[in-house]
């Protein structure tokens, strides 16, 4: 049997990021036998087995990584014998390697998808000890001191294993260094799970600046290195708002990311796709209108966090600054950041994009596979015109490699990414650029449409960008200096539901608009839609197609609840005075003070009703109006017309009308009947108490004359 472990492709060249990595860790797992021993300078081509684990598990770890420059090739084997498995006879390891370099990226793809006749030299060959069940040896491998020098390029490398008449392998990759390396450039996103929030909270910014969460994996894998980092500005804007209340782990993560060296460019706020935008007919991209909702004392929900452990910040942090202290710009800020740089959804970027951001001086990172000369999986310079490329098959395999936990399985991807890497900059003869994928995920309020996955590992990201700056590291500004060349795009363009989303959360934003001018600001409510809008539209949305749609349908119902938030409550009544007020309710739904002119208009003139009303209405609550009226001439039933408008005359919520009914002489009969009845009770009364008086005198005199 042996141990193949090659990489899969999901097509002929593998190119996006959303290759099912099940499959990959499969066939990494995979194990194939194949002829005898095989001698100096033999083509062996190994014949796939079943993968039942049935022999002996062969590791393969070349020294230094695979990086090799004129010094001999060493590497070390590590023998198991699996569970099951009766053990392992005493046998010989012996490594060997390509007689010459891979000539390209197909004969890779070639290599890696194990469809290729590789002719192998031996160069070395160690006893190998027998082993029980569960055993483990290692055997370390050298070649004898190199006579001939190979040429640069990327070699294959083979452990092979005979041990009781069998023979098992593992293969790796090695790549020869010369004079000269690629010169690459490396970038790394750093964002959060999609949210269908307007910034995230306290108890997200926690649990994703937590020493293991993938904010913190992000930042410290990149912090040190050559990368570049593409960070979202809502993250530190969430941290900033919060001030003294955001989690401590979440301040040292800002602070963390305010003072480490690493070249970076800011994300559209909440990473908003630019192509869905464009294709929307929305060029330039939104922007926050501001983020005076989220600050303390505007009103709405405060964010509370749910206490957690979070380290302590270090004696040197600084306190949280007062967010009702700093302008938009500073809330929004990531440090000192490269301008002009838009990183658009790699699945949906495409011409119309390039040109308009670039209409804007704006640049654009693309996939090599959004290009026409890059579709069919070639290497394409880097420097573009408009555009930035970045390698879309050495991106995939360290995106890839990224979010591998387990170090045997992504080694192979590690070396594969080196390979790709080195292969591109010779077929382009340009620069290199690659970047790692957003990791994607979905963090909502609605928990059944939450798709938030596990943070990738931290030493995994940390390989990932070690491996990709392991040649000769390029600054991102110096790629941006370089002279662009024609580039053609070619990617298909955002999804229709995405496109058309963008003129319904529009039409919302611009209905709450109108709302707003009954607030003293009216941005506290178009503000509050934008960020929510600009969250939506986050490029790791289209990964997460059913997700999306819940988000938005959840959406449309805030919108409306929102663009109704104030209103008229009204019911029927019965004047049975010539002078009362009517009980008029404002209902203000909206967490902030609302200030409406109420308008009366009756239908008929035997009611005298104040026309013009000013009401202050309080949030979160019905306010009670009383209008005062007065009956004028005869009985009957009125209607009135009531209606809101705002201090700038836009008409809100819904007009309402009301029936009165007037009986206007009520007032007058009740008072003469009532003037009846005291009269009549005073007589009575007086009456009675003559008639008392007499009766007591004649009693008197009759007593006297008895």
């Amino acid at each position: 049997m042996s141990a193949l472990r090659r990489l899969p492709r999901t097509t002929a060249r593998r190119r996006r990021i959303l290759a099912p990595l099940p499959a990959v860790l499969a066939v990494l797992l995979g194990m194939s036998a194949f002829a005898p021993t095989a001698a100096a300078a033999e083509s062996v081509s190994p014949t796939p087995s079943a993968d039942d684990g049935s022999g002996p598990q062969l590791t393969l770890e070349p020294v230094d990584d695979g990086l090799v420059g004129t010094e001999p090739i060493t590497a070390n084997v590590t023998v198991q014998a699996p569970i099951g498995l009766a053990g392992v006879p005493e046998g010989t390891v012996t490594l060997r390697i390509g007689t010459q370099p891979i000539a390209d990226r197909a004969a890779l793809d070639q290599w890696l998808d194990g469809a290729d006749s590789t002719t192998f030299t031996d160069l070395d060959t160690a006893d190998s000890d027998a082993l029980a069940v569960g055993g483990t040896t290692t055997v370390a491998l050298a070649e004898d001191t190199r006579t001939t020098p190979r040429a640069p390029g990327v070699y294959p490398l083979r452990a092979v294993l005979s041990a009781g008449g069998e023979q098992y392998q593992d293969d790796r990759l090695v790549l020869i260094e010369g004079e000269t390396s690629p010169a690459v450039t490396v970038v790394v996103p750093i964002t959060a799970p999609a949210t269908d929030r307007g910034l995230l909270t306290a108890d997200q910014l926690a649990a994703l600046t937590a020493p293991d969460g993938s904010l913190s994996t992000q930042l410290e894998a990149a912090a040190g290195t050559q990368a570049a980092l593409a960070v979202d500005p809502a993250i530190p804007a969430a941290i900033r708002v919060l001030g003294a209340q955001a989690p401590a782990s979440a301040l040292a993560w800002l602070e963390r990311l305010e003072t480490i060296s690493n070249e970076r460019f800011a994300l559209a706020f909440g990473d908003a796709d630019p192509s869905v935008q464009v294709a929307g007919g929305v060029s330039p991209p939104l922007t926050p209108i501001s983020l005076a909702p989220y600050l303390p004392g505007a009103g709405g929900p405060e964010p509370t966090a749910t206490p957690t452990p979070s380290p302590t910040p270090s004696p040197t942090s600084t306190a949280a600054p007062d967010p009702t202290a700093l302008d938009p710009a500073e809330l929004l800020s990531i440090g000192t950041a490269l301008p002009g740089l838009q990183w658009p959804d790699p699945n949906a970027v495409d011409t119309a994009t390039v040109e308009a951001l670039a209409a804007a001086g704006e640049t654009s990172l693309v996939p090599s596979t959004a290009t026409a000369a890059g579709v069919d999986g070639s290497a394409v310079p880097s420097r573009g015109d408009g555009a930035l490329v970045y390698d879309a098959d050495a991106s995939d395999l360290l995106s890839q490699a990224a979010a591998t936990a387990e170090q045997a399985e992504r080694d192979p991807l590690l070396d594969a990414a080196r390979a790709s890497m080195w292969l591109a900059a010779a077929e382009s003869g340009a620069p290199v650029l690659v970047a790692l994928a957003r990791q994607g995920g979905v963090d909502t309020e609605d928990d059944a449409v939450d798709r938030d996955p596990s943070p990738r590992p931290a030493d995994a990201v940390h390989d990932a960008v070690v491996s990709a700056t392991s040649f000769d590291t390029r600054p991102l500004s110096a790629l941006l200096a370089d002279a662009p060349r024609p580039v053609e795009i070619a990617g298909p363009g955002p999804a229709s539901d995405r496109v058309a989303a963008i003129a319904e959360l529009h039409h919302g934003e611009q209905r709450l608009a109108q709302v707003g001018t009954v607030l003293s600001d009216p941005t506290l409510l178009t503000a509050r839609a934008r960020a929510e809008e600009l969250q939506l539209l986050g490029a790791s949305w289209s990964l997460h197609p059913e997700a999306w749609a819940a988000a938005m349908e959840g959406q449309r119902a805030s919108l409306a609840e929102l663009a109704n938030g104030v209103g008229i409550v009204v019911s029927d009544v019965q004047l049975v005075s010539s002078e009362a007020p009517l009980p008029v309710w404002i209902r203000n739904d909206l967490p902030y003070p609302v200030t409406v002119t109420l308008i009366t208009r009756p239908d008929d003139t035997r009611l005298a009703v104040q026309r013009v009303t000013e009401v202050v209405a309080a949030p979160d609550q019905n306010t009670r109006v009383r209008i005062p009226v007065e009956a004028t001439i005869g009985s009957g039933q009125v209607r009135l017309d009531l209606s809101l408008v705002s201090p700038t005359g836009e008409s809100i919520g819904t007009a309402q009308s009301m029936n009165v009914t007037v009986r206007a002489d009520w007032e007058r009969v009740g008072i003469v009947i009532l003037s009846v009845l005291i009269v009549g009770l005073v007589v009575l009364g007086t009456i009675r108490t003559v008639r008392r008086r007499r009766r007591r005198a004649d009693d008197t005199g009759e007593a006297s004359d008895g």
